[in-house]
């Protein structure tokens, strides 16, 4: 079985460490004690391994290993089994070594480490650091070399054949004079690879010495596409990388820059450098994994202090696995491995390749996928759920678990799904609102943009709410200045009463006059009269007044307070019942409210009795107006009296004191009349500026996305622009506002020239607040206008719908000036993989179901594949695809290979219907009498067997920096 399930994974390796057969080796008795001394559990740990503190120091001490009476195999084993044993507890990390004694020549060490390296973690290159014509190169096989038996024999052959046949001569190591293109040769015979170590040191390929002959070193370095040049720390492989890269003309070749600690005692392997970083590959710790690096040079190694590329827990998915009876054969129940970057599932037709994304989809967010599956109508019958005890498990990295079944579960997590031709719907007209709505959530997942969009909305929202208060509150004034007006009309004219008093009045100084009043008197009579019609004025406009204030100020107090009560209870009661789960912060926010029902509603209390003690005060006033009016009609009464016709003067007193009555009638209304007419007009006011508070804020949305080029510049590379403008649904529109009008004859005669030929509204964003405005005004006036209404329309429900929310924000993809609307389908479908893929701020996971569809394989090797490439460093993606374009080239970390029992003759599984294995490119082998085609050849066979294409995207990518001249 494949122990490397996840695929390609970064972990620390040690490309150069040398072994007890080193000069220079420090056995472990000469540091154990501060090692014992700073964690002595640790230390009884690894002892305990290998029989004791005594046997550990035995075996790792050249004396013992040196010791020829002692079985050379014993000698091995042991020190070979201390050697792991010591990794596993202090080293765990370590996820491969490279074994390169200086002219290696033991018979029997280097196979040992080879054999126990099988079953440890920590994995093993074999190999020999040799010295070319004062050039150090580390070779490393991946398996005996000539078809030799052993590693050691191997070795020991090619040492010979590059002219080094023993280690040494006198003290000093043996030199192979050979040129070095002439060793890379010999290492090519048995497919090594190599590494020039230590490269800016004075045995290594950039020595920093006079003599050296640059044009021979770039010969050296250009010889083959790519090369690994190595060093003991970050620091000197930087300076080397610039030197290379401010000499182009000289190094044209690849460059693989790594390092290593070239450490020669057990505690030092795996160390980091001097700075704390770690050399970092991502691939399986074997040769295959080594070879990976040479065809990805810039994205699989690293020089650095953590991890590399690491993606939060929670937005992981670690594996996942189908769960059904024991006696059901349908699906194993063993975990499916999932690699936090790329994996790409692969299988022949009908496989079950599909089936795997679906369920992993519908078991994190079964409502997304139902609706893009119903969206598309796609027919997927994936119906295996309907079995009782059919279940699908997702666990996440932080160990968060979701079953499909269970709908009690909180599941928080996002996705996105994007299953088989859903872009194809995307990109037809049927999916334009879909792809609105994509392009809005991608929008918002940008921090800057989701700030702005949320309070242009709360903008909206709130002017909604005032726009409706102030059209309801318009018509009601509309309905009370009816009433008003009818009221008004009702008492008649009020001009002829004004005469009627006039002339009365002047019967009753004709009267006086006859009466014989002197000039002082008359002088007198008149004084007081004016002094009479002053405090009748002041009653009328007080009575007025009290009548107003009363109406729109303390019952309009009365009837707040009468609606916010209910209002704010309901506010504390499901308030409170969000945080019942928390008790203390549920106690404290229920006290909280109440104590802010209780302020508001004693502030209103406060006001209602505030207004009435003023109208109270206006009743005193009405008093003393009496009080002075009695005090005047006294004194002006014995004047009254001397008039000879009594009977007269009394008569045309009624008719003045009737008349002056309905006059002051007739005042209240006009000043009632005044005042509506006022809050007629702010109302209006009100909501024509709601309506354009809301026209503005989808503006400003829109102008949010054309303004910055952080939204708008989707690629500037590949020329692909988002705009955004502000557009009016008109087929709405027509629904709502145009059907309830009658629509003989041109409409546009009656309304204006913003309704065109065909009755349809004309939305230019540049007058739309002017034609709203103006065709309201139409409706209000629909006699003179000359509009009729069909059945369901009248002035208040047309007018009131005129204001409705019409207004959307349209976004428009462009590539170099053309429409994605004009695009084929194939370069439409692209872009808009493009905008799923490469534009997203989301960090969850992405899972696409062949986003191949419709590309030709040009497209998908040009531009898709660099596209997931660059994505997967940040976000999770599990593709399905049948494309060798998105495997290979993409360098797919896990490779998932479905296959269905039945589907193609003489590739039946082991024992399922359906049967998952993963694993990554690096994994190549082939085992015809394994049961099961999944278990009879490595992930690299399977990519080359399946997928159209597949061997050519190997070769492809293997020539280009293939060691092989």
């Amino acid at each position: 079985m494949n122990p490397y399930q996840k695929g390609a994974a970064w972990r620390i390796w040690d490309l150069q460490i040398q072994t007890i057969l080193d000069d220079g080796y420090k056995s472990l008795a000469t540091y154990y004690e501060p090692l014992k001394g700073l964690d002595a559990e640790k230390w009884g740990s690894f002892v305990s391994r290998v029989g004791g503190e005594s046997n550990a120091l035995l075996y790792d001490s050249k004396a013992y290993f040196g010791n020829d009476t002692i079985p050379k195999n014993e000698r091995c084993v042991n020190h070979v089994s201390t050697f792991f044993a010591f990794l596993e507890i202090y080293k765990p990390h370590l996820g491969l070594i490279g074994i390169t004694d200086h002219n290696y020549h033991d018979e029997m060490l280097l196979d040992e480490f080879a054999s126990k390296a099988k079953n440890a973690t920590c994995q093993v290159l074999c190999g020999v650091e040799i010295n070319v014509s004062g050039i150090h190169m580390l070779v490393y096989f991946a398996a005996p070399p000539y078809s030799k038996t052993t590693f050691s024999e191997g070795v020991k052959t090619f040492l010979s054949k590059i002219g080094v046949d023993a280690p040494k001569t006198g003290n000093v190591l043996n030199v192979c004079n050979k040129a070095p293109q002439d060793v890379i040769k010999e290492i090519q015979v048995s497919d090594g690879i190599f590494i020039y170590p230590h490269c800016n040191s004075d045995n290594g390929l950039f020595q920093e010495r006079p003599r050296t002959d640059r044009t021979l070193l770039s010969n050296i370095f250009n010889h083959l596409p790519a090369i690994v040049l190595q060093s003991n720390n970050k620091e000197s492989i930087e300076k080397v990388a610039n030197y290379i890269a401010t000499n182009p003309s000289l190094f044209k070749s690849k460059a693989i820059f790594t390092t290593a600690s070239d450490a020669r005692c057990l505690n030092e392997y795996g160390k980091a450098d001097k700075d704390g970083n770690y050399q970092w590959i991502k691939a399986d710790p074997t040769f295959n994994g080594f070879k990976q690096i040479l065809y990805e040079p810039t994205s699989r190694v690293r020089i650095e202090k953590e991890r590399p590329e690491d993606k939060q827990d929670y937005l992981v998915i670690d594996n996942v696995r189908f769960i059904g009876k024991a006696t059901d054969i349908t699906f194993p129940q063993a975990k499916i491995e999932v690699n936090d970057k790329l994996n790409a599932i692969i299988g022949g037709k009908s496989s079950g390749k599909s089936i795997l994304l679906y369920y992993i989809a519908k078991t994190i967010d079964s409502k997304q996928v139902s609706h893009k599956i119903a969206d598309s109508k796609l027919d997927l019958a994936y119906d295996f759920e309907k079995e009782p005890e059919f279940d699908f498990e997702v666990k996440w990295k932080d160990g968060e678990t979701f079953t499909l079944k269970n709908n009690t579960q909180e599941k928080s997590r996002q996705i996105t799904y994007v299953p088989q031709m859903y872009i194809n719907y995307l990109a037809e007209k049927g999916g334009q609102s879909e792809l609105r709505k994509l392009i809005q959530e991608i929008l918002e997942q940008k921090p800057e943009f989701k700030v702005l969009y949320d309070a242009q909305v709360v903008i909206v929202t709130e002017n909604k709410v005032k726009l409706t208060a102030a059209i309801e509150t318009y018509f009601q004034i509309r309905e009370q200045l009816k009433a008003n007006a009818a009221s008004i009309r009702s008492k008649g004219d009020k001009k002829a009463r004004e005469e009627n008093i006039r002339q009365k009045i002047e019967e009753i100084d004709a009267l006086r006059k006859s009466s014989g009043f002197t000039p002082e008197e008359e002088t007198r009579y008149q004084e007081l009269r004016t002094l009479q019609s002053i405090y009748s004025s002041r009653f009328t406009n007080l009575t007025g007044f009290k009548q107003t204030y009363e109406s729109d100020y303390v019952n309009h107090l009365t009837t707040l307070k009468t609606n916010i009560g209910p209002s704010l209870n309901n506010i504390h009661i499901n308030t409170v019942a969000k945080f019942l789960r928390v008790s203390f912060l549920g106690e404290f926010i229920s006290k909280e409210i109440l104590s802010d029902n209780k302020r508001i509603n004693d502030l209103l209390d406060e006001l209602i009795a505030k207004a009435r003690r003023r109208i109270e005060k206006v009743d005193d006033l009405l008093v003393l107006n009496d009080e002075r009016l009695a005090y005047f009609r006294g004194l002006i009464s014995p004047y009254l009296q001397r008039i000879k016709n009594q009977e007269k003067l009394d008569e045309l007193n009624e008719v003045i004191s009737q008349e002056q009555l309905v006059l002051d009638e007739i005042a209240g209304f006009e000043t009632t009349r005044s005042t509506l007419l006022d809050s007629q007009v702010t109302a209006k006011k009100d909501f024509l500026k709601a309506y354009e508070n809301i026209f503005e804020s989808y503006k400003a949305i829109a102008d949010t996305v054309n303004s910055n080029p952080d939204f708008s510049n989707i690629s500037i590379e590949k020329g692909i622009i988002l705009s955004s403008k502000v557009v009016f649904n008109i087929s709405k529109f027509r629904e709502n506002i145009i059907s309830l009008i009658n629509s003989q004859g041109y409409l546009s005669s009656k309304i204006g020239t913003f309704i065109n030929g065909d009755n349809n509204f004309i939305y230019d964003e540049a007058t739309h607040l002017q034609s709203i405005e103006l065709f309201f005004e139409k409706i209000l006036n629909y006699e003179s206008s000359g509009i009729k209404f069909n059945a369901g329309g009248d002035v208040p429900t047309v007018a009131k719908k005129l204001f409705q929310d019409f207004f959307i924000v349209k976004y428009e993809l462009s590539q170099n000036q053309e429409s994605i609307l004009k695009m084929s389908p194939g370069k439409k479908g692209m872009i808009l993989l493009f905008l799923i893929l490469h534009l997203s701020n989301a960090a969850y996971p992405i899972l696409i179901d062949q986003p191949e569809d419709n590309l030709d394989n040009r497209t998908v090797y040009k531009e898709l594949k660099e596209f997931i490439k660059e994505k997967k460093i940040t976000r999770q993606i599990i593709i399905v695809t049948h494309n060798a374009n998105l495997v290979v080239p993409t360098d797919a970390e896990n490779i998932i290979i479905a296959n269905q029992n039945g589907q193609d003759n003489s590739k039946d599984n082991e024992k399922y219907r359906f049967e998952y294995i993963t694993g990554s490119l690096e994994n190549s082998f082939e085992n015809t009498s394994a049961i099961g085609i999944l278990n009879q050849m490595g992930v690299k066979e399977h990519v080359c067997d399946i997928l159209e294409g597949g061997s050519d995207a190997f070769m492809e990518r293997e020539l280009k920096y293939n060691l092989k001249e």
